[in-house]
């Protein structure tokens, strides 16, 4: 990656960063300029994802005193997310594997093992 690609992407995700502070919509920037400098759009996508989870994240930390939320509504939704985050991606997986569902439509996030001839 050259150095005006790095420059590009940098303001690129600066200005994202900012839009999603502000307003949100910071997708809108950060992954065309992902997409523009050749980054596949699996990862670029994953890339994207992240940047916007961690600024979730910071904003409600944040915000956290704001939030008139009682505790009684709020551990099952962090606890509904918590399980979203870690088995939904492994049923998908194994569902994939079972059925062989998806194959033809999409590539895969997990490559195939290489078969010796």
């Amino acid at each position: 990656m050259n150095f005006e690609t790095i420059l590009f992407l940098f303001f690129a995700g600066a200005l994202g960063g900012a839009l999603n502070s502000v307003a949100g919509g910071g997708s809108f920037i950060a992954f065309p300029a992902l997409l523009f400098t050749g980054v596949p759009p699996i990862p670029a996508n994953a890339t994207n994802t992240i940047a916007l989870w961690t600024a979730a994240a910071a904003s409600g930390g944040a915000y956290r005193k704001r939030l008139d939320v009682p505790r009684r509504v709020m551990i099952p939704l962090l606890a509904a997310s918590l399980i979203g985050i870690f088995f939904v991606p492994a049923i998908f997986y194994v569902v994939e594997r079972v059925s062989g569902a998806g194959k033809e439509h999409a590539p895969r996030a997990i490559p195939e093992p290489a078969h010796g001839d």
